[in-house]
């Protein structure tokens, strides 16, 4: 998520940021713009207030015409998975994780893959299918798997 205004600092920790009663956790931070993530929580429709914490004041507060800050998260549009395989590749090497389905954005560079906390590396992308190489792992089993899009948390993430 990008939030635009103005007196943020330029270290993330100074301005934390929660949606909807939701810790959105700050990734980057400038004087103009704070971009987070928030965690999945539901894929329904929903709508509820923004509150950002400046370092050195208190509450952050809007001036949309004298109302508060709130946001609509609508699912329309957003990536659909619908299948998520991994197998070693024997000309490559390595192994690779396949994660197929519909809308994936093609010429995203945020699209990112964590097992065990350790980043994959995006090796190809199209409308219907996201392929990583595996990397950095320690073990050769895992259940901690996450997901990030640039469009948004996708339909179906239960399957990874």
């Amino acid at each position: 998520m990008t939030i635009s205004g103005y007196h943020f600092s330029d270290y993330a920790s100074d301005n934390p940021v929660t949606i909807g009663g939701l810790t959105c956790a700050v990734e980057e931070s400038s004087e103009f713009e704070i971009k987070c993530r928030i965690a999945a929580q539901t894929l329904e429709a929903s709508e509820g207030q923004v509150l950002i914490f400046l370092k050195l004041s208190e509450e952050a507060t809007c001036s949309m015409d004298n109302e508060e800050c709130y946001f609509t998260f609508t699912n329309e549009g957003l990536p659909v998975l619908s299948e998520m395989t991994y197998e070693f590749d024997d000309v490559e090497g390595d192994y690779f994780v396949t994660i197929t389905g519909t809308n994936f954005d093609e010429t995203s560079e945020t699209t990112e893959l964590y097992i065990d906390g350790y980043s994959q590396e995006l090796y190809s992308i199209t409308n219907d299918t996201i392929v990583f190489r595996v990397t950095g792992l320690s073990g050769t089993y895992s259940t901690d798997l996450v997901l990030f899009v640039s469009e948004g948390i996708p339909e179906g993430f239960e399957i990874i």
